[in-house]
């Protein structure tokens, strides 16, 4: 059924055959007369309205909600800010809180790439051109890997999910388990870990293009900190939560210390937002 112009609804199929046409003189029931009304085009706007009513036949969550692991991880670029955050928001395993500290981070990495955008080309700041297109470069990189951490923090998840499944009967398959695990716990800190790292670099970029950077998008510098930086810290919370439980004091002295190398970062984005809040201020 579709609208006509008038609101009635009316059938998108033939007037059955023999019905009289409007404005036409009835002829012979047994002719073949039809009236077609207008297929709706399927616009934007109501292609919205399909998703929505389909979400709403899956109690809020869009197709993919279910799914983790191998299935969902990668789906990261292939859906709408809209889906990822209602998958986010739903009750499935995955995308969680290391995806969306992925994907503060390539925010902060998309900001970076912004303002060099809008300062490469402008004659007022050519002494700035070789930094800034090499921050460009840099930071399009950074964005790239931070999406892909994010698509890759379902699939780590799932292997510790799938570890603590395993069969635990006898002796040899608790120790099994137990192996499984542990190296579950591992891989699961090593992605956020990785965004930690991702993350520092990106403020560290940031630093590095604030006095270069068009006056006119300097917020834009403090904000690409700032989504950084809170990046940082959410991807600690997630390889602290693994560390807890990681029984190799070597590995958890590995992965401690490395988190810690990158955290230092957080100090220097505190200084890029305090520094442009002044500016901005001045």
């Amino acid at each position: 059924m579709v609208r006509g112009c008038f609101g009635r609804v009316q059938s998108r199929f033939p007037v059955p055959i023999g019905e009289p046409i409007p404005g036409k003189r009835p002829g012979n029931h047994r002719e073949k007369s039809y009236r077609i009304y207008p297929i709706r085009r399927e616009t934007p706007a109501f292609r919205r309205r399909s998703v929505r009513r389909e979400r709403h036949a899956t109690n809020g969550r869009s197709q993919t909600s279910h799914l983790c692991g191998r299935v969902y991880a990668g789906r990261v670029r292939k859906t709408t800010i809209e889906e990822w955050l209602t998958d986010l928001a739903s009750e499935a395993p995955a995308p969680g809180g290391g995806a969306a500290a992925g994907m503060n981070a390539a925010t902060g990495a998309a900001l970076v790439s912004m303002v060099c955008n809008l300062t490469i080309g402008k004659p007022k700041f050519a002494e700035h051109e070789a930094l800034m297109t090499e921050a460009l470069a840099e930071a399009e990189r950074l964005r790239g890997e931070a999406i892909r951490l994010a698509e890759e923090d379902a699939e780590a998840f799932s292997g510790v999910v799938a570890a603590y499944k395993l069969p635990k009967g006898t002796d040899e398959e608790k120790a099994a388990r137990t192996a499984a695990i542990q190296a579950g716990l591992v891989d699961a800190a090593e992605v956020p870990l990785a965004v930690a790292k991702v993350s520092a670099e990106i403020i560290r970029l940031s630093g590095r293009i604030l006095d270069g950077s068009n006056p006119n998008v300097l917020s834009d510098v403090a904000v690409a900190a700032s989504s950084a930086k809170s990046a940082l810290e959410s991807a600690a919370l997630n390889v602290d939560i693994n560390l807890v439980s990681i029984k190799d004091a070597e590995q958890r002295e590995r992965l401690a210390s490395a988190l810690n190398e990158a955290f230092q970062a957080k100090v220097q984005a505190e200084a890029i937002m305090q520094l442009v809040a002044k500016r901005i201020r001045a």
